[in-house]
């Protein structure tokens, strides 16, 4: 089992890293949210990035993640949550960082409906 290397209090994000391989530019990571397993690969980014262009390069990697968990495209999800298209490209694309709090409840919701079995 692999130790955490991230978590973030404000969001109750636990992010482990379960497999680097140095000779490729993409990281295996496991996420916890509010319930919500999710394993993404995820790019490395480049040393002059920012912390806060990381963030918002994350969280883009997770949003795409709870909505596959739905298997739902996004216009369905975007229906299914009353959220408008275009900003939920926004925060798939990451132009624009989704709020640490919305992050959360979409996530709550998606394990709520999936344990519930009404989603598959």
């Amino acid at each position: 089992m692999s130790i955490i290397d991230f978590f973030d209090a404000s969001t109750g994000i636990i992010i482990e890293n379960v497999r680097t391989d140095k000779r490729s530019k993409i990281d295996r990571i496991v996420c916890s949210i509010e319930g919500l397993e999710i394993n993404i690969d995820i790019e490395r980014s480049g040393a002059d990035e920012t912390e806060a262009e990381q963030k918002k390069r994350v969280f883009s990697y997770l949003s795409r993640a709870i909505r596959a968990e739905s298997g739902m495209n996004r216009v369905q999800f975007a229906e299914w949550l009353g959220i408008p298209y275009r900003t939920m490209q926004e925060w798939e694309i990451g132009r624009r960082q989704m709020p640490n709090y919305l992050l959360r409840l979409i996530a709550y919701k998606v394990y709520g409906e999936k344990k519930a079995g009404n989603l598959t």
